[in-house]
This record gives structure tokens, sequence and C-alpha cells, in this order.
């Protein structure tokens, strides 16, 4: 599990593919656009289940982008601007 800005850490990326995670869980609470393809699945060579806040606070909009991206970054699902959910079987053993 990456939790937001985790995603940035040196130490973390060198031991999650020393590793070999397979899959990683990320929730994020920034403003965020829906992506075409997706760094941190490519990064960390796995599957991605990203998650970010959904909805209004202060000044701050939160899009709810979701997906869920394979290891070379192809975002297989996803969706944004509004509550919702996506399912999609990946390749895990």
């Amino acid at each position: 599990m990456i939790i937001c800005a985790d995603v940035s850490s040196f130490w973390l990326t060198e031991q999650m593919v020393h590793q070999k995670v397979e899959l990683i869980l990320h929730s994020m609470a920034a403003v965020v656009p829906e992506f075409a393809i997706d760094p941190v699945s490519r990064q960390f060579k796995s599957w991605e289940v990203f998650s970010n806040r959904y909805g209004d606070e202060l000044k701050w909009r939160y899009s709810g982008t979701i997906f869920i991206a394979d290891p070379s970054g192809t975002i297989r699902t996803s969706g944004s601007g509004s509550e919702m959910y996506r399912v999609y079987k990946i390749g895990v053993r």
C-alpha cells in the first residue's frame, strides 16, 4: 500500500522493485487529472489500483479519479468525476 506522496520515495521504490511486489494499492487526496498512462505502475513494475478523493472541500474540488493499471503503465479501466467503482481481473498469482 502506498499513501499519497509516499510514491516519491526513492527508498520505497528500490525496496518494492527488489521485492517484486505484484500489486500496489495507492490512495491519494490531491487534485489530479485523468492519466493517459500510469507512471507509478511502470516505476514499480506492478499492477496498481489507484483511488483519489472525491468531492469539494473549501476551494478544492477532488475529481475522484480511479484506475487500474498493468505493470507496463497501461490503464485498463478508469473513471473520474463521480462516486464510482471499477472492476478488472488482474494477472497476479
